[in-house]
């Protein structure tokens, strides 16, 4: 593996989404972003809710991006492993559906019946954005 490439491995508890080398990630850490390039030094986070985006480099272009909600991210020498708690590939997104849900969240979040609900709803509003995202390109 050249120098300029790194092992990544993003794994959901339905199934592994991405096992491959690439060139950059960049991730939805759970107190924000966080991008990961060759040589980055030891580290484990917590995910948040959002877009991981996973760009090839070398012969091969382009990326992969995936929704994620929560989970884990190691680095470790030139291995990337992403544990995730829920996890979208943009073919498995039905945006009609996840844009209807959304209107509902952004609907009831206008009066939240309490805190925790409320709390709950922005969640569900950065997981349902997170995928409608992925979903466009």
């Amino acid at each position: 593996m050249p120098d300029s490439l790194f092992q990544i491995e993003v794994v959901s508890p339905a199934r592994p989404l991405f096992k491959g080398e690439a060139g950059s990630l960049v991730a939805e850490a759970y107190d924000g972003e966080i991008g990961v390039l060759p040589g980055h030094a030891p580290l484990v986070t917590m995910l948040g809710t959002g877009v991981v985006t996973v760009k090839y480099a070398g012969l091969r272009k382009g990326e992969e991006r995936f929704a994620v909600r929560g989970g884990f991210l190691q680095v470790l020498g030139r291995k990337v492993t992403l544990l995730v708690t829920e996890a979208r590939r943009a073919e498995d997104v039905d945006a009609p559906k996840v844009k209807a849900a959304l209107d509902g969240v952004m609907e009831t979040l206008h009066h939240p019946p309490s805190d925790a609900e409320y709390e709950r709803l922005l969640d569900e509003r950065r997981w349902l954005q997170s995928q409608l995202k992925i979903a466009a390109k």
